[in-house]
């Protein structure tokens, strides 16, 4: 027999099962479809993850903050920093509760003093203006200016140019200023070290001092922002800031902790998708051995026929083994538009662009990634796997005995 008569025989065979084989083919399909819609949000989400240690974590970065002590931090700090460590950037920050008001309408905020340029400068892609422009140096230095996060703006309806009066407690007294917000920032989800910047006010870390600080500790700060040229110095410098300099006074953190936490994360899920795939696959499998054992079943006499008239071992086994191999295909076919019908709509319906909260920490918005080499992958896998489950009733089928097939009611 020539190949193209076994793939015909067993199409006949199929056509007259056609309940039974499109129920097998349909399992061999969804298989297929778990593969590649599984294979294309493990791969967004692993793209989705290496984009947020770019740039949300900066792996580069340290934050270096009095937790759990009695410790202050003040400007010398910076400089006793910068001369032991001379790194790229280093800034200090102030946090502090404030209330916004506009227009006789108040809303809770941080207040953040910094020096915008540095700032922006670690992590570019947060500090975005959405309206307005972000000013230079020199107008950030001389001016009662303020840049404001997306969602303060939302609450108040805020815009470049309007004036809003900042409320804060200094040594238990209130201390109110007026500013002019210059900017608006794009939405970022970003909240490191307590800086949440959508509810955040920014002004310039000397009105902070004024605004926030006792008279006598005008020169106390909240945290220290330091830009290395390396992860690898990153963790060097954290761990020399942490222990040789302050001795446990203060705690430095380095983004490049949250950054292999996330991809143990990542390697995690990546893992659980990979068991899921293998699950799908291995029902599908099951489901075209039961359909292949049971169509052997069925036809013992036509077998012991086949095989009175001059049919071999080997002709029984490529018959059924064509069998399988056509449901393969046919599920596979049916799988691969099933899986791109899936993609497209978990990506239309932006059931991935939600929130990963680590500690409160990272906010990563991932869309399915389906690329060819996975589409091939899966559809040859699926395949594969109908031939191999379709192999050992195959072999039983070629391995029945003429007389006694015949003699088989």
């Amino acid at each position: 027999m020539r190949t193209r008569d076994y793939f015909w025989y067993s199409f006949t065979h199929l056509k007259r099962t056609k309940g039974r084989s499109s129920l097998t083919v349909l399992g061999v399909a969804l298989g297929v479809m778990a593969l590649i819609s599984i294979a294309a949000i493990s791969t967004g989400f692993s793209a989705a993850i290496r984009h947020a240690m770019e740039t949300e974590f900066n792996v580069k970065t340290i934050a270096v903050v009095p937790l759990f002590s009695n410790y202050t931090l003040t400007t010398d700090d910076v400089e006793r920093i910068r001369r032991s460590i001379s790194p790229q950037i280093i800034t200090p920050v102030i946090i502090s509760p404030a209330t916004v008001i506009k227009g006789g309408v108040m809303e809770s905020a941080l207040l953040m003093g910094a020096n915008i340029s540095q700032v922006k400068y670690i992590w570019p892609e947060f500090y975005v203006a959405e309206l307005g422009t972000l000013p230079r140096d020199e107008e950030w230095n001389n001016n009662d200016t303020a840049i404001v996060g997306h969602k303060l703006a939302e609450k108040l309806g805020l815009k470049n140019g309007d004036i809003i009066q900042v409320l804060c407690t200094s040594s238990g007294r209130p201390v109110v200023k007026n500013f002019t917000v210059v900017a608006v920032l794009k939405y970022t989800g970003m909240n490191l070290v307590g800086i949440d910047v959508d509810n955040g006010v920014l002004i310039n870390v000397k009105y902070a001092k004024v605004m926030v600080n006792a008279p006598s500790k005008r020169d106390q700060i909240s945290l220290i922002l330091i830009l290395t040229d390396s992860m690898k110095s990153a963790q060097y410098a954290a761990t020399f800031i942490e222990n040789d300099i302050y001795q446990g006074q203060v705690r430095a953190i380095a983004f490049a902790a949250y950054a292999r936490a996330i991809e143990n994360i990542d390697m995690l899920f990546r893992a659980m998708l990979q068991a899921f795939s293998i699950i799908a696959l291995l029902i599908a499998g099951m489901g075209v051995m039961n359909t292949m054992f049971t169509s052997v079943r069925e036809r013992i006499k036509e077998i012991g026929t086949i095989r009175a008239v001059g049919a071999t071992r080997g002709n029984i086994l490529l018959t059924f083994l064509a069998e399988s191999i056509l449901i393969g295909i046919f599920g596979t076919i049916a799988g691969v538009f099933l899986g791109l019908g899936v993609v497209y709509a978990i990506d239309k319906s932006n059931l991935l662009q939600a929130a990963i909260q680590l500690g409160g920490a990272i906010y990563i918005e991932a869309h399915p990634i389906l690329t060819l080499k996975d589409l091939i992958i899966s559809a040859i896998v699926g395949l594969t796997t109908a031939a191999i489950f379709g192999y050992w009733p195959a072999r039983a089928a070629s391995r029945l005995e003429p007389v006694a097939a015949l003699r088989y009611e």
